[in-house]
C-alpha cells in the first residue's frame, strides 16, 4: 500500500498483535520498514506472528489491562529500539451478548480493557515520544469496537461502531 522504505527507522508497538486486525496492522507496518513489536498475552501466538511477518518483528509478553504491564510494553521497545514512534492501540474485546444480558462485573471488565487499558498504554506512549522522538511522526491508532455493547446481537451487526 505505502513505499517500503516510508516507516524505516520508526519503531512501533502493536497492542493485541498476535491475531486478526492487530497482526494485518503489524504486517504492514513492518512491509513498511518499521521494526514492530508486537505485544498481547499468549506468548505462543505472538512467537508464531513474529516469525511469520519477519526480522523486523518482535514480541513482549504483557497484560495492557495492568498498569505495569503496559508500562512494560512501551519500556521493552524502548530498549530494544530507542525510540517509539508509532502506536497500534489494538488490544480490546467484548461479550458476545446484548447489554441486557451482560452483568455489571462484565460491563466492568470490558471497561478495563477497552477503556481504562487504551488510556494507560495511549499514555504512557505520549510520554515516551515526548522524550525519545520530540519530533518524530506521531501515530496514534485506537480501535473501540463497541458494538456487542450497543445491543448489536448479530455477526452482520459486529463492525466496529467507532474508529478514532
Amino acid at each position: 500500500m505505502f513505499a517500503d522504505s516510508v516507516l524505516d527507522e520508526r519503531a512501533s508497538v502493536v497492542t493485541g498483535g498476535g491475531t486478526g486486525l492487530g497482526k494485518a496492522a503489524a504486517r504492514e507496518l513492518a512491509a513498511c520498514g518499521a521494526k514492530v513489536v508486537l505485544a498481547g498475552r499468549r506468548e505462543e501466538v505472538l512467537a508464531a506472528a513474529a516469525a511469520e511477518i519477519g526480522d523486523a518483528t518482535s514480541y513482549v509478553v504483557g497484560d495492557v489491562r495492568d498498569p505495569e504491564s503496559a508500562k512494560q510494553i512501551v519500556r521493552t521497545c524502548l530498549e530494544r529500539h530507542g525510540r517509539l514512534d508509532i502506536l497500534v492501540n489494538n488490544a480490546g474485546g467484548q461479550f458476545a451478548a446484548p447489554l441486557t444480558d451482560t452483568s455489571l462485573k462484565g460491563l466492568r471488565a470490558v471497561h478495563r480493557l477497552n477503556v481504562d487499558a487504551t488510556w494507560d498504554v495511549t499514555t504512557r506512549f505520549s510520554m515516551s515520544m515526548s522524550v525519545t522522538s520530540p519530533r518524530s511522526t506521531r501515530v496514534f491508532f485506537c480501535r473501540a469496537s463497541t458494538s456487542r455493547i450497543a445491543g448489536a446481537t448479530s455477526p452482520a451487526d459486529s463492525t466496529p461502531v467507532a474508529t478514532w
